[in-house]
């Protein structure tokens, strides 16, 4: 009961009591509606599996109705949502539209009627955060690692991928062979004309790698320490794969039968061959290996037969008599042309021979391939979901297709001068290409069941990223923040230099992440001013858009930043007039930034671009070039003659929103405190260019 004496709803199951109590004739209705379309939506984990045009089970009914005490009732509080994973589960039970009509309804008077009762209310949002690399309070906060925070419920394997300086040096230079057959324009001649781009190249030796390290590895002794490894976690109270706990450590028959299949070696000793083997299937080469294989031996003439023919009955104590002899001479010589005629039959039936060998092994050659990519799969999704539970871990279609791609890319390599382009363009020749174009249109056409997302999801929406922009900003500040005391919170220890500007570019990188979703990371890598990062007048009645002039040695636009407006202008008075003072109504075309992605840099091939608003535009300012104070962005800020801190490295920052050189008092962008080696936006500490996991663990931690 609360303070004004009505009786309290938490759980879906007391509301559910509740509402039968007040609505008798609907109970039937809305237990179909609520067990049978919505409980089952994967994101509730129910443990039993609802199928088409069969009735539930008692024992389903009971687990369903356990599963209603343990649903609080926040989780139904938006309405429109609730009935969009009624909308998934008709869909993957393939309710006919009549059905879904009636249990709709009645789903939506039970919600309806929880929401008149003031039980349906939205829970606290969660505020977002990411770890910082400085203390706020002077503590230091442990840094959170993602495996106490599992997205899905794919376990955390053991690393079997190998190392590619442990390949043999045969195999090595196969690699760069392949990278430059993939990569380079200028490789040569080759049978196709698509490249792929050196990033998307490396991925692809990534699971070469892995595919290499699967096929050697000893698999029974890996499945020994798979098992060996949950205990140890369940001892040091990490939960993180139960499953494991369950198997036991005698490996399954099909694992032992794997392990005969591909035996465990070194990867030294790996041979491309072992991935799938190149059977030579022009006709030349085929004819070539026949004539090697079929020495033609001197001819054979009358004389010579006589004369064999006469030892052989000398030793048998017979003779020939002259006649005779002359007759075989004579039948000899007039049959040379049969003779010859039957060699060039016989050369014939044993080429044919040996080209539909040749087709049969490169037949078999894709067959094996097809049991490779099987076995592979079998074996990825066993580590993954051991006890094959329905709600486990499945391996979804991208990961299916990298795999495929990737022995796809090594198949027209390596048969890259036995196909014929002409006569069967895209490989349509070539046995294990084909059937690797048959397994990825399998893998497309594949209905996997969904992956459980753990509430704390992965990517967090529009408004939780403002939430963390917000919080990142505040992280930002020059000071430390002082606990307990709301008046002077702002007013603690000044922070260094390189600190407050590893915050800020913390900042602006998710800021653009937000901005140019759903762009892959590698735009803000490669963002560069001038070329993908412009400041531009935005003309919207004409539809224009003018460039600002650029200055080629400064590698900077000829534009000036105005405090006021947040914007830039082409005449230094319309940002700062003759007595310093900022203008408020300037005068000129104002500027402003944009990204502007040519086809080669979007995610869609197509030319993109996103217009920055100009309330980001103070701290992109002080981040490239820096602006004269802190105002706009801190509050509280002193300013240089209010302030009695000394410290050469602090002296000059008071009244600099910016990288002051305390040698020569020069003032710069945040950017320039590490001295960049590059003309990309964005840079490491050490002054080199981001990779893609140092700017993914950079905004991360």
């Amino acid at each position: 009961m609360n303070e004004g004496g009505v009786a309290t709803v938490s759980s879906l199951y007391e509301a559910l009591i509740a509402y039968f109590e007040e609505f008798p004739d609907r109970k039937k209705g809305i237990r179909t509606a609520i067990f049978r379309f919505l409980l089952p939506f994967p994101g509730f984990q129910l443990d039993c599996q609802t199928k088409t045009n069969v009735r539930l089970s008692r024992d389903e009914m009971k687990r369903r109705l356990e599963l209603t005490r343990e649903l609080s009732l926040a989780l139904f509080h938006d309405v429109h949502k609730v009935m969009s994973w009624q909308e998934q589960v008709f869909v993957d039970l393939q309710a006919p539209a009549n059905v879904r009509g009636v249990y709709k309804s009645n789903l939506n008077h039970f919600l309806s009627y929880c929401k008149g009762k003031g039980w349906l209310v939205a829970p606290e949002p969660k505020k977002w955060s990411i770890p910082l690399n400085h203390p706020k309070d002077f503590l230091v906060k442990p840094r959170e690692s993602k495996s106490n925070h599992p997205i899905t419920q794919r376990h955390n394997l053991i690393s079997y991928r190998a190392k590619i300086e442990d390949l043999a040096e045969s195999v090595q230079q196969e690699v760069k062979l392949c990278r430059a057959f993939w990569t380079d324009p200028f490789y040569g001649a080759r049978p196709i004309t698509e490249l792929i781009d050196p990033e998307t190249f490396d991925q692809y030796e990534n699971y070469t790698l892995q595919i290499i390290g699967w096929m050697t590895l000893d698999k029974v002794d890996y499945h020994k320490r798979m098992v060996e490894r949950a205990k140890v976690n369940k001892q040091n109270d990490i939960p993180y794969q139960p499953d494991w706990l369950d198997i036991s450590e005698e490996p399954p028959v099909w694992l032992q039968d794997l392990q005969q299949k591909y035996p465990p070696k070194s990867v030294g000793n790996f041979t491309l061959d072992d991935l799938f083997p190149v059977v030579e299937l022009r006709l030349a080469a085929i004819a070539n290996e026949y004539k090697h294989q079929h020495v033609v031996t001197d001819e054979v003439n009358s004389q010579s037969v006589l004369e064999r023919l006469c030892y052989e009955l000398e030793a048998q104590n017979a003779t020939l008599s002259f006649d005779l002899g002359l007759q075989i001479g004579q039948v000899v010589q007039n049959n040379k042309l049969l003779v010859d005629q039957l060699h060039e039959l016989n050369r014939t039936n044993e080429l044919n021979r040996m080209k539909e060998k040749a087709q049969a092994q490169a037949i078999a050659a894709g067959d094996d391939v097809r049991d490779l990519f099987g076995d592979l799969f079998r074996w990825i999704s066993y580590q993954h979901n051991p006890l094959s539970k329905q709600d486990g871990y499945h391996i979804g279609k991208y990961y299916r297709h990298r795999i495929c791609y990737t022995l796809m890319n090594w198949a027209k390599f390596r048969y890259r001068k036995i196909t014929n382009p002409l006569m069967s363009p895209e490989y349509r020749d070539i046995p294990v290409v084909m059937t690797l174009r048959a397994i990825r249109d399998e893998t497309e056409a594949l209905v996997l069941p969904k992956n459980y997302l753990s509430p704390l999801k992965k990517v967090p929406k529009w408004q939780e990223l403002g939430e963390v922009l917000k919080s990142l900003l505040d992280d930002c500040a020059p000071r430390h923040q002082i606990k307990g005391n709301d008046c002077r919170k702002n007013f603690g220890r000044i922070r260094p230099q390189t600190a407050v500007a590893k915050s800020l570019q913390r900042y602006l990188i998710v800021l653009f992440f937000r901005l140019v979703s759903p762009e892959r990371q590698h735009v803000i890598r490669n963002l560069k001013v001038g070329d993908s990062l412009k400041l531009c007048h935005i003309d919207l009645d004409a539809e224009l858009i003018d460039e600002a002039p650029w200055n080629p040695q400064e590698k900077r636009y000829r534009a000036y930043y105005n405090d006021i407006t947040k914007l830039y202008y082409l005449n230094p008075a319309d940002a700062r007039d003759e007595m310093g003072n900022t203008p408020t109504s300037p005068k000129g075309k104002s500027y402003e930034w944009i990204v502007d992605l040519d086809p080669t840099k979007t995610k869609i091939d197509k030319e993109s671009s996103y217009r920055i608003p100009k309330i980001y535009n103070p701290e992109l300012q002080a981040w490239l070039y820096g602006r004269p104070d802190y105002s706009g962005t801190w509050h509280n800020w002193p300013n240089y003659k209010g302030t009695q801190q000394q410290g050469r490295n602090r002296k000059q920052q008071f009244n600099w929103c910016g990288y002051v050189d305390v040698d020569n008092g020069k003032t710069y962008g945040f950017r320039d405190i590490f001295n960049p080696n590059h003309d990309f936006v964005f840079t490491q500490t050490n002054g080199k260019p981001f990779g893609e996991e140092i700017l993914l663990a950079f905004t991360t931690h």
